[in-house]
């Protein structure tokens, strides 16, 4: 038995899933993190910039005082013509000028301390600001991105081989123009046919 071929109209709805939502929401996290580490970087090194500034201003106010008892033993020591009073001179002024080198050396020990921990707080802050980012990329990664289609109907064709037989008790040959496939079937089980009778009809496209 040949069965008529069925048309079917399918129409597929895809909803598309948060994943638009969950990488917007992801993404503005990381744009924020992103631009809080530009802003700190960019605050550090005005800081920076400002501290140096600060510091060569310090340095100069506190030798200024130094450097005035310098000279002024110097002049002394120019214009001094007893011995004694010269070796006197010499070793004040030698004393002088030791305590301002320890004095120099000390301001830059501190500062340097305090520059490092100051760089270790950045650096730290930084180093949090890039692990919450790795860890927002990472979920970025993971996420599966579905994409929607706006879909229309469409005829939905489905086509089965199947096997049908002509009984007769003499001799007879039934053709087809050419193989393709039936469209349409035009006599039912049982039915008594006819020479020259047409049993069924081919698709038209193929014969074209």
């Amino acid at each position: 038995m040949i069965k008529p071929m069925r048309h079917v109209i399918i129409v597929l709805l895809i909803a598309a899933l948060a994943s638009c939502d969950t990488g917007g929401k992801y993404g503005d996290k990381i744009d924020e993190l992103s631009s809080a580490k530009d802003s700190l970087i960019s605050a550090y090194e005005e800081l920076e910039q400002d501290v140096l500034t600060l510091e060569e201003q310090i340095y100069k106010i506190s030798f200024t005082e130094f450097q005035e008892k310098v000279d002024s033993l110097d002049e002394l020591l120019a214009d001094a013509t007893d011995s004694l009073i010269q070796q006197r001179l010499n070793k004040e002024l030698e004393a002088l000028k030791e305590e301002m080198n320890n004095a120099k050396q000390a301001s830059i020990a501190a500062f340097r301390k305090w520059l490092k921990t100051r760089n270790d707080a950045f650096n730290e802050k930084i180093t949090e600001i890039d692990k919450a980012l790795a860890e927002l990329e990472g979920k970025v990664a993971r996420i599966t991105l579905v994409s929607s289609y706006q879909l229309s109907p469409k005829k939905f064709e489905h086509y089965f081989e199947t096997y049908g037989s002509i009984e007769s008790g003499q001799n007879v040959s039934v053709n087809i123009e050419a193989p393709g496939t039936i469209n349409k079937i035009l006599v039912e089980v049982g039915q008594k046919v006819s020479k020259g009778q047409t049993l069924a009809r081919l698709d038209s496209e193929v014969l074209k």
